[in-house]
């Protein structure tokens, strides 16, 4: 699987193209792709459950955040930031070939800051003021237990 890099720390990801391209499916061809953002503590594999659904239309890139999951984990303190996540994230945006695109997080970032940070510091810097296409936070219920 794919990796990209960002200040020498190796940043893991996965890229899964759309499956499904009937004519007349509604919606438009080419549309933006997804980019699925998981929460601290967990990994990419959050969103394995949501895989077939979103990638019916739309590619989608799933990313492991620094210290996460597949992705390297630095031990230096000074490794981690909200501007570094960001970074991260617009080295994956740009190794995937990706210009525009719809950033999904779960409702942990409530004032978006990776995202921002993104548009800032990483994606409109490379791509233009238009790389975020959009932020969807999904407020994730906990399972109940009975």
């Amino acid at each position: 699987m794919p990796r990209a890099e960002h200040d020498g720390v190796r940043i893991y990801y996965e890229d899964f193209p759309p499956r499904h391209e009937e004519p007349g499916w509604p919606g438009e061809p080419g549309l933006t792709p997804l980019v699925l953002a998981h929460g601290f503590g967990v990994d990419l594999t959050m969103w394995d459950w949501q895989l077939e659904p979103l990638s019916w239309r739309r590619r989608l890139i799933l990313w492991d955040a620094r210290g996460h999951g597949q992705s390297a984990a630095p031990v230096e303190d000074e490794a981690y930031s909200m501007s570094l996540f960001a970074g991260d994230l617009a080295a994956v945006l740009d190794d995937a070939g990706i210009e525009r695109a719809v950033i999904v997080q779960p409702n942990i970032y409530p004032d978006n800051r990776c995202t921002l940070e993104v548009l800032r510091d990483g994606a409109s810097a490379q791509y233009g003021s238009d790389a975020i296409a959009g932020v969807v936070n999904l407020r994730l219920k906990e399972a109940s237990s009975g």
